[in-house]
């Protein structure tokens, strides 16, 4: 870190933000406060009085000087016990700067098909590959460094999308793999380039992946208020076709009904799917080309998931039972069900039904158990829920995620 140590704890911030490419509203978010506070902080002297919170700053600034940053003196170790390894390549990668040091990897304008299609095979992977976080996790950091260098080379018109595209990737990775601060960071990036080209039906879809990371960092009533706002946005544009709007809208109405139930909003919640089913009802897929395709058994498996964070357990394994042709989801939906499934079995005490249910998720993803936090999260929940009857099954499942 460089900024001197005249300047006062709020300019430091603001400046290592800016450095890092982040807006004041994701910076407040990961660490739990609203962007009015940290405008206050920034501009306004504010004081940050607990220790907990500069600690959580210097985190996601990756401050390596704390005690500079702060003015005191931090024991080191306190420091590196909450700096996370995870991704360390995919870390390096987004938070490289389009400078001119990747100039060696700049895109020449002959490769730029080359590069659409090798991020529309990363995308293909990762829905619907048995491997897919192997494949992704292997092609990000390359996929990222290109597509900074494509700036170097290519208008914004034809640079932008393609980087939203591949931070819109990058977040959905981060963010199953646990490592929200960077996932949520890769999602504001993703949105704000996809706005930047004025590509709407992206930057809906850019925007429910940021609702998504939102929603994992306890920030449901703003994922509900932004993902309503930009549905009912996107009816306004004449210019889409009415198919490839409806999809957008029904994703973001189902994002929205899901912060409502984790804000236990039932009214809301219910009124919301239903604005999705009815969307989605009303579509053919045939014709939905740009946006990304939506079924009723999409919203089927997706209020099974609203039920069970609203805590009606017995409800979502009824609707469980009568979503039909759970096979016509892609591999990726299929195992965002089978995990459903397993939580509202959890729910409802049923050891049995979850491993079951974890078990289908392996079946269809022999990579989940080990790379998705969720999964393993459920696993260990079944675990703790011990059985004699399941007990085999669980130590196969616990081996494929690596925790014994």
């Amino acid at each position: 870190m460089t900024a001197g140590l005249d300047m006062t704890i709020g300019e430091r911030i603001e400046l290592l933000r800016r450095r890092r490419g982040l807006s004041r509203q994701t910076l407040a978010s990961l660490v739990g406060y609203s962007s009015e506070w940290l405008r206050q902080v920034e501009r306004k002297g504010r004081q940050v009085d607990r220790l907990s919170t500069l600690l959580r700053l210097a985190q996601v600034l990756h401050v390596k000087d704390v005690a500079a940053f702060m003015g005191v003196a931090v024991p080191q170790d306190r420091v590196e016990q909450l700096i996370q390894e995870g991704e360390p390549d995919i870390r390096a990668a987004l938070l490289g700067q389009r400078t001119a040091d990747v100039a060696g990897v700049a895109v020449p304008p002959g490769d730029l098909t080359r590069l659409c299609r090798d991020v529309n095979d990363a995308w293909t992977s990762w829905h619907h590959s048995a491997h897919r976080y192997s494949l992704v996790r292997a092609r990000l950091p390359g996929l990222l460094a290109r597509v900074y260098g494509c700036h170097a080379w290519h208008s914004a018109r034809q640079a932008l999308p393609l980087s939203a595209q591949v931070h819109r990737l990058t977040s959905a990775f981060l963010h199953s793999t646990g490592e929200l601060p960077h996932a949520l960071l890769a999602a504001d990036r993703a949105l704000a380039e996809a706005r930047q080209a004025g590509e709407a039906l992206l930057a809906a879809a850019c925007l429910r992946g940021f609702g998504d990371v939102l929603l994992r960092l306890h920030s449901a009533g703003q994922a509900r208020e932004l993902c309503v706002a930009e549905a009912d946005g996107l009816a306004l544009d004449g210019e889409i076709a009415a198919e490839e709007v409806g999809a957008e809208r029904t994703w973001l109405y189902l994002t929205a009904a899901e912060a409502a139930a984790f804000q236990q909003d039932h009214h809301e919640a219910e009124r919301l799917m239903d604005m999705a089913e009815e969307l989605a009802g009303g579509l053919r897929g045939s014709d939905i080309r740009t946006a990304t395709p939506v079924t009723p058994v999409d919203v089927a498996a997706h209020r099974v998931r609203v039920e069970a964070v609203l805590g009606r357990t017995a409800r979502a394994l009824r609707l469980a039972e009568q979503v039909e042709e759970v096979d016509a989801l892609h591999r990726e939906g299929r195992v965002r069900f089978y995990l459903t499934l397993a939580r509202a079995h959890l729910q409802a005490r049923d050891q049995s039904g979850a491993v079951l249910a974890l078990m289908q998720a392996d079946r269809d993803c022999g990579e989940e158990m080990r790379c998705n936090v969720y999964a393993r999260h459920l696993l260990r929940q079944a675990i703790s829920q011990d059985s004699v009857t399941v007990r085999r099954d669980l130590h196969q499942l616990a081996e494929s995620a690596g925790i014994v």
